[in-house]
């Protein structure tokens, strides 16, 4: 998901890291497609927004069961930000059911 945007991190002087938490399976089963729309748009708003520096993406496990994952992707960037005057608070975080194959 994330290679699509490195065209648009050439434009910039910008790097690019992935850090994946090591306790995360190796193969789990889910909907790529919506991964791969969480992540694009993650980080195509971190490219946007920041214009030298890092942008890092983090996929952190959470909670797991025999069955199930909770996993948290998130992006840190040098962008700088939005002010507290205006900010709108978050919704509930998107959710999916991932399972471990």
């Amino acid at each position: 998901a994330v290679f699509p945007l490195s065209a648009m991190l050439g434009q910039i002087n910008v790097e690019m890291f992935c850090t994946f938490d090591a306790a995360l399976p190796k193969l789990v089963c889910g909907d790529p497609n919506w991964c791969k729309q969480i992540v694009s748009g993650l980080v195509s708003k971190s490219i946007k927004f920041t214009k030298e520096r890092e942008i890092q993406l983090m996929v952190s496990l959470l909670a797991s069961t025999c069955s199930h994952l909770e996993v948290e992707m998130s992006v840190r960037d040098g962008g700088k930000g939005m002010g507290t005057k205006g900010k709108k608070p978050l919704s509930a975080p998107p959710t999916k059911n991932i399972s471990i194959c």
